[in-house]
């Protein structure tokens, strides 16, 4: 809130807008509210809410991930983050996203996990 020339009221209020239209979610940890974006904006946090077979509005990391999976084959998150020049974290995040819409799947546990893409909603040659 320094950092932003505003006050400690105009931050919570705006915060207290966003979470109530489902733009951002936040929960209490040791002691402190924290915030996280929600999902991918729109207010859905587990899945697109786009009609069923529809394709979900995709970000450019994500379409950068699906892509390398699909026409490089499975991968663990570890080499993802390795071969796109991404952060691991992200990596992680983002294949729960596209596994939730249903365009990724995990085989496995923990870091041997590895991650393909799936002929369903969202597989097109052409996106």
């Amino acid at each position: 809130k320094g950092e932003l020339g505003i006050g400690h009221g105009t931050v919570i209020h705006h915060l207290t807008v966003l979470e109530e239209k489902r733009l951002i979610r936040s929960k209490k940890e040791f002691g402190r509210r924290l915030f996280f974006p929600n999902g991918n904006g729109n207010g859905n946090s587990h899945h697109s809410g786009t009609s069923p077979g529809a394709t979900p509005e995709l970000s450019l990391i994500q379409k950068r991930v699906r892509d390398h999976l699909r026409y490089s084959g499975s991968k663990t998150q570890s080499e993802l983050a390795s071969e796109l020049g991404i952060k691991q974290q992200t990596v992680s995040y983002t294949l729960q996203r596209l596994h939730a819409y249903g365009l990724v799947k995990g085989d496995g546990e923990g870091r041997g996990s590895r991650y393909h893409a799936m002929n369903g909603p969202g597989f097109d040659k052409n996106s």
